[in-house]
C-alpha cells in the first residue's frame, strides 16, 4: 500500500496500479537518467530538509542511545576477557590498540574504569552485559527508525510484537559489524605485531595487513549503513542496494568530518587541560554526534533522490513521497485514536455554556 505524507493516507488499489504502471513507463531507471535541474532540486531539498526534519536533534537523541549501550558493552567485553582469557593483559592490549588509533589521547581514566569493571567477573556478568547491550542497541535502532520515518514522511505502522523482534535482530547484526570494525582498528601497530608474533606471522604479511584492513573497514561501514538504511524505516524497499548515493555521501562525510575533528582535537584543542579526566568522554560524545549527523544526512539525500525520481516521472511528490510501507495497521489505529480524541474535544466545545454578555 502506498502512502503520502505524515498521516499516511492510502490510495486505492486501482490508483496504485496506475501509479506503478506510470512509473514503469517513464520513471528514471537510475541516477544517470535524472536531469541536471532534478539534481539541483535534490541538493536544495537535501540541505533544507536536513533542518526542516530536525535531524541535528535526532542525531543528538541517537548519540544518547549510543552512550546508553557503552556501559553494558564494556561489562560484556571485560567480563569476557576475565572469564575466557587473561583479563589484565587483554585490557592492556585493547588500550594499546586505542592508543595506536588515536595517538596523543590519554587512556588513563579509561584504564582505571576497566580495572574496576574487571573486578566483576564470571559467566553471568558476561551474559547479562551481552543481553543489556543488545537491548540498549535496539533503543538506538528504534531511534534511527523514527528518524528515517520522519525523513521519508511516513508513519510507523508496525506494532510492538512485529517491530521489536526486527529491531533486536538488526541490533545483533549491528553489534557484530561494529565489533568487527573495532577489532580492525585495534589490530594495528604494536598490537598487530604482538598478534603476528603469537601466530608466527611476520613480514611482509603484517605490512599487507596494515594496508588491507582499511578497505575491509570501509566494506564493514558500507554494510552497517546499508543495514540501517534498509531495515529500520517502515518503507518497503523492493530493490535493495547496499551502496546507495546516500550511503556514499554518509560514508564520505563521516570520514572527512572525523579526520578534521580528530586533527583539531590532537593539534589545536585544549580538552585535556580544560576537562581533564572528562576530556575523553566529551570527545567521544561529540564524535558520536558527528557520526550520526553524517548517517542522517545520507539518508536525507536518498529520500530526496527518490523524490526527484518520482517528480521526473510525473508523480506528485513535491509535498509527500509516494511510498509503499511495510505495515500500516498501527498508523491506522493511531489515526482513529486521534480522530476520537478530536471528536471528544469538539463535543466539549459545543456543549460549553454560553458566555454571559458583557
Amino acid at each position: 500500500m502506498r502512502h503520502g505524507g505524515a498521516e499516511g493516507a492510502s490510495v486505492t488499489q486501482a490508483d496504485e496500479a496506475a501509479v506503478a504502471a506510470e512509473e514503469k513507463q517513464v520513471a528514471p531507471r537510475g541516477p544517470q537518467d535524472l536531469r541536471p535541474e532534478t539534481w539541483r532540486y535534490i541538493v536544495a531539498r537535501t540541505t533544507r530538509g536536513f533542518g526542516f526534519d530536525d535531524l541535528p536533534d535526532a542525531a543528538a537523541s541517537l548519540t544518547y542511545y549510543g552512550v546508553l549501550s557503552i556501559f553494558p558493552a564494556l561489562i560484556a567485553i571485560v567480563a569476557g576477557f576475565v572469564t575466557f582469557g587473561d583479563g589484565r593483559s587483554a585490557i592492556e592490549t585493547l588500550l594499546k590498540g586505542f592508543d595506536n588509533a588515536l595517538p596523543g589521547m590519554s587512556t588513563k581514566s579509561l584504564m582505571d574504569a576497566l580495572d574496576e569493571l574487571a573486578k566483576v567477573s564470571g559467566i553471568w556478568p558476561f551474559i547479562l552485559g551481552t543481553l543489556l547491550t543488545v537491548w540498549t542497541v535496539s533503543r538506538y535502532v528504534g531511534g534511527f527508525s523514527r528518524a528515517m520515518n520522519r525523513i521519508y514522511g511516513i508513519d510507523e505502522g508496525r506494532g510492538f510484537m512485529k517491530l521489536k523482534p526486527q529491531q533486536l535482530l538488526v541490533s545483533v547484526a549491528y553489534i557484530i559489524i561494529v565489533g568487527l570494525m573495532g577489532s580492525l582498528i585495534v589490530l594495528s601497530g604494536s598490537v598487530a605485531d604482538a598478534v603476528g608474533e603469537a601466530l608466527g606471522i611476520g613480514e611482509p604479511w603484517l605490512t599487507l595487513w596494515s594496508i588491507v584492513k582499511w578497505p575491509l573497514l570501509v566494506l564493514l561501514a558500507v554494510l552497517l549503513i546499508g543495514l540501517l538504511y534498509y531495515a529500520t524505516p517502515n518503507r518497503h524497499i523492493t530493490q535493495f542496494r547496499w551502496l546507495s548515493f546516500g550511503a556514499v555521501i554518509a560514508l564520505t562525510t563521516l570520514i572527512i568530518s572525523s579526520a578534521v575533528f580528530f586533527i583539531y582535537v590532537l593539534n589545536f584543542s585544549n580538552y585535556d587541560k580544560i576537562y581533564r579526566s572528562l576530556a575523553g568522554a566529551l570527545i567521544a560524545l561529540i564524535w558520536l554526534w558527528i557520526a550520526n549527523l553524517a548517517l542522517l544526512f545520507g539518508a536525507e539525500f536518498d529520500a530526496q533522490v527518490e523524490r526527484g525520481r518520482q517528480l521526473q516521472a510525473g508523480i506528485a511528490a513535491e509535498d509527500s513521497l509516494q511510498l509503499e510501507v511495510r505495515d500500516d495497521r498501527l498508523a491506522l489505529k493511531r489515526a482513529k485514536l486521534k480522530a476520537d480524541l478530536r471528536s471528544g474535544g469538539v463535543e466539549i466545545r459545543h456543549n460549553a455554556a454560553p458566555r454571559a454578555p458583557r
